[in-house]
């Protein structure tokens, strides 16, 4: 009914506004507010998808809370409670990707999964672990920026995943290749004055630099 609807509309509103809590939190230290803001709005996606699963946002929505508290369990060395969280999400972008092929905000959302579960791996010193779901997130990556090469923000993914994959690379060689390929997306974007107000770009520069 419409009144159902309306109600599904207003408890995804509190949902969204409860991780916008959760970030504001966070950026201001504030972990154990951010936990309970990110856990009540995880709560809420979970219920409505469970009412409509053939609805793809309120999934979607799930797999949003669980990388934010994947990212928040990450930030307190909490790597087991963030590898659940992350492991679900990817979960849910895959089945998600897989229902709806065209979909890019789908397929971008695997890549970040990977690349969290990627991250996740490194900060526990596990390499090869992390290599598998890097070079994944860099494939995807890759296809997104041939999609569309004037969308900076996946330029800038496809530059992060080689940053990502540069840090692991075996030998110099494979090195100065993801570097070369870094800097030829920051060129590029530069040229068309592309560039986004983003953390990542900085980040990046300051990578190519080092010798």
């Amino acid at each position: 009914s419409e009144m159902d609807k309306n109600n599904a509309q207003w408890l995804r509103n509190v949902s969204v506004s409860l991780n916008k809590l959760g970030d504001l939190a966070m950026s201001e230290g504030q972990t154990a507010d951010a936990r309970k803001s990110y856990a009540e709005a995880l709560e809420i996606a979970r219920r409505l998808s469970e009412t409509d699963k053939n609805n793809a946002q309120w999934q979607r929505d799930v797999s949003v809370s669980l990388n934010e508290l994947g990212d928040l369990a990450m930030s307190e060395g909490q790597t087991a409670d963030a590898r659940k969280y992350y492991a679900e999400a990817l979960e849910i972008a895959r089945r998600l990707s897989e229902m709806d092929k065209h979909n890019a905000q789908w397929l971008r959302d695997v890549s970040l999964s990977l690349s969290n579960l990627g991250d996740l791996a490194m900060s526990e010193g596990q390499t090869a672990d992390a290599r598998r779901p890097y070079a994944e997130a860099l494939e995807i990556a890759r296809r997104l920026s041939e999609l569309d090469k004037n969308n900076a923000g996946w330029q800038l993914d496809l530059a992060t995943s080689h940053a990502r994959l540069m840090l692991l690379a075996p030998d110099a060689s494979a090195r100065r290749l993801h570097r070369s390929e870094i800097s030829r997306i920051i060129e590029a974007l530069r040229t068309r004055n592309a560039l986004p107000q983003d953390p990542r770009v900085a980040r990046l520069q300051e990578l190519i630099a080092k010798p």
